[in-house]
C-alpha cells in the first residue's frame, strides 16, 4: 500500500515518545502525506461516572488523530449522564439505554 507506516519511527529506532533511546542513533520522521487517520474509542460504561472523566478526556487529548469518542452508557443509575450532557466536544457520542442490557455474571 503505498505511504502505509509513512511517519512512523523504523521498528526498534526510537521509545515510544518518538526520542531515540539511549546509544542508538537518532532516527528521521517523515511528515504523513494525505489524509490523517481516523479511528472510533467506544467506552461502554455503567455507573462510572467518577472515571469517565480520565477515560473520556485521555481519548479526546489524542491530537495526532482524527477522531470520535463513543460512550455507551449501560443505564446508569448515577450521574454519568448527567456528565456527559455537560461535554461540548463535538468528537463525543453517546449512546444510552435506559435500562442495563448487559449479561448477568455466571
Amino acid at each position: 500500500m503505498p505511504g502505509a507506516g509513512a511517519g512512523r519511527l523504523p521498528a526498534g529506532s526510537g521509545g515510544r515518545d518518538g526520542r531515540p533511546l539511549p546509544g542508538r542513533a537518532e532516527a528521521r520522521v517523515e511528515p504523513v502525506a494525505g489524509p490523517r487517520p481516523e479511528a472510533s474509542v467506544i467506552v461502554p460504561t455503567h455507573d462510572r461516572a467518577a472515571r469517565l472523566a480520565v477515560t473520556v478526556g485521555g481519548a479526546l487529548a489524542q491530537l495526532d488523530v482524527a477522531l470520535e469518542v463513543i460512550v455507551v452508557d449501560d443505564g446508569s443509575t448515577d450521574t454519568t449522564a448527567d456528565w456527559l450532557a455537560t461535554r461540548a466536544d463535538p468528537r463525543l457520542k453517546v449512546v444510552r439505554h435506559a435500562f442495563p442490557r448487559r449479561r448477568p455474571g455466571p
